[in-house]
């Protein structure tokens, strides 16, 4: 009894902290609106199902099996961003400290946090699913079945939450793991997750995976497979359709016996890493927090930063912030930028190595090769700039500086847009004396990257708003293969149409202001 209330008082407290903070009415703000946007209204020539170019009726099977779906991969994604700072918060309010000294054992702690993380999720997936029955209500073609859509996403959702709650708490308790880096690589762990997943459904090893399926796969190959190959091609979310043909009627997942063995399976399998958590959990030491790793780290890393560090400390000065340092916003830009890359001297060598490659490779490989790269790790890069005072608690030593306080914005801003034009500006000229289209693309999209980057860390004090959002986008860029008018960024895939950027100044522009807005706020 006494090991369940110290796990329920952690789970408890977790809940309080998390449901008492402004971003979590936000994020439910946001999913009412992502249900407005995915369950459309189908005169306008969209609609939330369409197979074939047919859409299915709006009746409580297609808009619950649909709309669990889109929960399930975007609770997989962005669920890990939402609940991966429980730990670090403990460390930030040195409450860590405190339950160090409790007789609170590290396994029950880090359960309570975990289940805590699931408690979470799973209130977010049930605001969604009450969002998605009110639209059900508004555009529904049929009658409201509750208990359609419970048994939907009580087939699709539990293992993806679990897996993001276990997942999450094991990278906080590896502190090469509890910052940036593990961020970065959670997004390529769920891209692999999810590849392996459609991997193996077209292997045949369907029967197999589908004890591991985290995000749903065999649901949607054995669901949707007869489906496709009946009637084409299946969209899910907003997508467009023939209005001249009738819609059809879709059952959904027929819940039985067959999914519940493989669907607890896939709930149960991520707990067994909690063991590896614990293992590797620091329980608030000082020496061996991520702070301290990030101080004393050792291998390849530290060798190459202790390697580099001394050749930026050597020239950056000089080159950004000038010979004669004035107490200007100009030079104050400089200077943030200078220390940018001196906090990031694997940063400053992907810049170092960014300019020659721009200037010597083909332009066909410069387009398809090193441009991506270059915005990735310029996107790495900027991330964490506009809120590294409010992380690092240096706000008080900021706002001492002349101007800085009240022209924050503008200064982070500057400073982005320095590192990004030491990133791009050798490809923006090369491609600008051959193609102005290509040369003025590159330049968009580093502007868009710049400010970006800036408000959104302004805005969440936090850089993991920004790197989720740009990989995805990133991502999503890549796969489109310039199909896709108002994906072809940065000129990766030929010069953007006007009204591409157009769209791309005006949103970073938009972004930017609202992050100036906020902040002139926070000065009252």
């Amino acid at each position: 009894m006494q090991s369940l209330r110290r796990i329920w008082a952690v789970l408890w407290t977790d809940c309080v902290l998390r449901f008492r903070k402004t971003s979590t009415l936000v994020t439910f703000l946001l999913l009412c609106f992502f249900a407005y946007i995915w369950v459309p209204d189908p005169s306008g020539g969209t609609a939330l199902l369409v197979v074939g170019g047919q859409r299915a009726l709006y009746n409580s099977e297609a808009v619950a099996f649909a709309t669990a779906l889109l929960c399930s991969m975007f609770t997989g994604l962005f669920g890990f961003y939402l609940v991966s700072q429980s730990i670090e918060l403990d460390i930030r309010t040195r409450c860590g400290a405190i339950i160090a000294s409790t007789p609170t054992p590290t396994r029950q702690y880090l359960l309570g946090k975990c289940l805590g993380n699931m408690v979470f999720l799973g209130t977010l997936a049930l605001g969604f699913l009450l969002s998605c029955m009110a639209m059900q209500l508004v555009r529904g073609e049929a009658s409201l079945e509750p208990g359609t859509f419970l048994r939907q996403y009580f087939i699709f959702l539990p293992p993806a939450i679990s897996f993001v709650s276990v997942v999450a708490i094991l990278f906080e308790s590896i502190p090469r793991l509890a910052g940036k880096l593990g961020d970065v690589c959670y997004f390529f762990l769920w891209m692999l997750v999810l590849t392996a997943g459609v991997a193996a459904h077209e292997s045949g090893a369907v029967t197999a995976s589908s004890y591991l399926d985290f995000t749903g796969v065999t649901l949607i190959a054995d669901t949707l497979g007869p489906l496709e190959a009946d009637k084409g091609s299946v969209s899910i979310g907003a997508a467009p359709f023939d209005q001249l043909r009738p819609p059809f009627v879709f059952e959904g997942i027929e819940f039985g016996p067959k999914w519940l063995a493989p669907r607890l399976g896939s709930f149960l399998a991520p707990f067994p890493l909690l063991l590896l958590a614990i293992a590797f959990f620091h329980r608030f030491d000082p020496t061996r927090s991520r702070i301290a790793a990030r101080r004393h780290r050792v291998g390849i890393t530290r060798r190459l930063n202790s390697l580099l560090k001394p050749l930026f400390a050597l020239g950056l000065p000089r080159l950004l912030t000038g010979a004669n340092q004035r107490a200007t916003l100009f030079g104050a830009m400089r200077a943030d930028a200078s220390l940018t890359l001196l906090n990031n001297p694997m940063g400053g060598l992907a810049m170092a190595l960014a300019i020659p490659a721009s200037l010597l490779v083909p332009t066909r490989v410069l387009l398809g090769g090193v441009l991506p790269l270059v915005f990735a790790a310029l996107a790495m890069l900027l991330a964490g700039v506009s809120s590294r005072e409010h992380r690092n608690g240096t706000q008080t030593l900021i706002s001492s500086a002349p101007g800085l306080r009240e022209h924050f914005v503008w200064w982070k801003l500057g400073s982005a847009v320095l590192v990004g034009l030491g990133f791009t500006m050798m490809a923006i000229g090369r491609l600008g004396l051959t193609s102005p289209g290509e040369g003025l693309s590159v330049l968009v999209g580093m502007l868009f990257t710049a400010t970006s980057a800036t408000a959104l860390g302004i805005l969440t004090n936090t850089p993991k708003a920004f790197l989720v959002l740009f990989l995805v986008f990133w991502y999503a860029v890549l796969n489109s293969g310039g199909q896709i008018p108002w994906l072809s960024f940065g000129g990766l895939y030929g010069p953007m149409a006007g009204w591409v950027q157009a769209l791309y100044l005006g949103l970073g522009a938009t972004l930017l202001l609202l992050a100036f807005l906020v902040h002139r706020r926070r000065l009252l």
